[in-house]
């Protein structure tokens, strides 16, 4: 009797880790994860606004062009924002925005954005640029950010 019990008990705690461990990865587990390509300065062009109080800790995303799709954003492994995302709107250009404050982390953090089809992109943030331009190519599968301090404005 001892024996079948003894069983179960350690056949209960392999599908109980076995179900932790799936739900901790279905959130920080990428199908793929690409690293993006990242154009770190822009000069100020008409219609652009430039930040000048630069060594603040958070950062704008704005999904530019045309983006429809649900995804997750996780700052070093906790979520900050899962949710839909939705540009690509007729006759105006749009823009979804999500602030990140990061000031609570000592070291610098990486940022882990991924879309429902499990492709992701991960780039560490850098204090003094405020601005992420983020965009995703659906012809070749690939991300693009842009790092900047400068903010466009949309009309």
């Amino acid at each position: 009797m001892s024996r079948k019990r003894n069983r179960r008990v350690l056949l209960i705690f392999a599908l109980l880790f076995y179900f932790f461990k799936s739900v901790g990865q279905q959130y920080s587990c990428c199908d793929r994860e690409i690293k993006p390509f990242i154009e770190a300065f822009r000069e100020a062009e008409s219609g652009e606004m430039d930040y000048t109080d630069t060594f603040k800790k958070s950062i704008r995303l704005i999904f530019e062009k045309e983006f429809d799709d649900s995804i997750m954003v996780m700052l070093d492994d906790s979520i900050i924002y899962n949710s839909m995302i939705i540009t690509n709107k007729p006759y105006a250009p749009r823009a979804k925005f999500i602030d990140v404050d990061y000031s609570m982390k000592k070291d610098t953090p990486y940022l882990v954005i991924k879309r429902a089809d499990g492709k992701c992109i991960w780039f560490y943030l850098i204090p003094g640029h405020r601005v992420a331009y983020i965009n995703y190519f659906k012809d070749p599968g690939v991300w693009m950010v842009e790092l900047s301090n400068i903010h466009r404005q949309y009309i």
